[in-house]
């Protein structure tokens, strides 16, 4: 079954049995080349989410209104006020979060305290994150940004050859952690993003 045939069951099932996995799945789904509708997986998220309370949800949305929507971002408000609730991978991603929307919705970003302060607080989380750190290193001086960007690379969980990306399951591809191991925490990437992050180190 391809995307657009997958994309259109989940919504079918969703409907019939209002299961939330089935929603996180069918936004996810939303976001795969060709449909790539970033636009719709937001408003879905927003209409569904006070039937659904949800932080993986509000995670993926945060983060596609922080890059693809105009706008306030109201997904990342709840997350923020839930955060003194939420397990310490959640919390060091809703940092990286505030962080993201310092990135794409503020010119001076890189100038703004908060940026790099919320970055650093998502440091603090044990669990295995990688573009927190990628962040970090753009905003020092040679040696430290090498150092931070080493610890980037040992932070990577699974380097995805070509080979791995032609076996891939549409199944596999709508989850929502993949999503987030991908986009968000940077731990699972292509042999492609982690070529690109090696010449980055190189250049320095």
């Amino acid at each position: 079954m391809n995307i657009d045939s997958y994309n259109k069951w989940l919504w079918q099932e969703y409907e019939k049995t209002q299961d939330i996995r089935l929603l996180e799945q069918y936004v996810v789904s939303e976001t795969i080349p060709p449909i790539s509708d970033f636009g719709n997986a937001v408003k879905i998220i927003r209409e569904n989410y006070r039937y659904h309370t949800n932080s993986t949800l509000l995670i993926i949305g945060s983060y596609l209104t922080s890059e693809w929507i105009f706008g306030d971002n109201e997904l990342l408000e709840i997350l923020n006020q839930m955060y003194s609730y939420l397990p310490e991978k959640e919390k060091a991603i809703v940092c990286y979060l505030n962080a993201c929307q310092l990135r794409f919705k503020d010119e001076g970003y890189l100038s703004n305290p908060l940026y790099q302060k919320n970055l650093l607080e998502s440091l603090k989380c044990k669990e295995a994150f990688v573009n927190n750190r990628v962040f970090l290193a753009e905003l020092y001086e040679k040696e430290q940004s090498k150092k931070m960007f080493n610890e980037a690379l040992t932070n990577i969980v699974k380097v995805y050859s070509y080979h791995d990306i032609e076996r891939m399951t549409v199944e596999h591809f709508v989850e929502p952690q993949t999503f987030i191991n991908e986009h968000i925490l940077g731990t699972h990437i292509s042999i492609v993003n982690h070529e690109i992050l090696l010449n980055r180190i190189g250049g320095l």
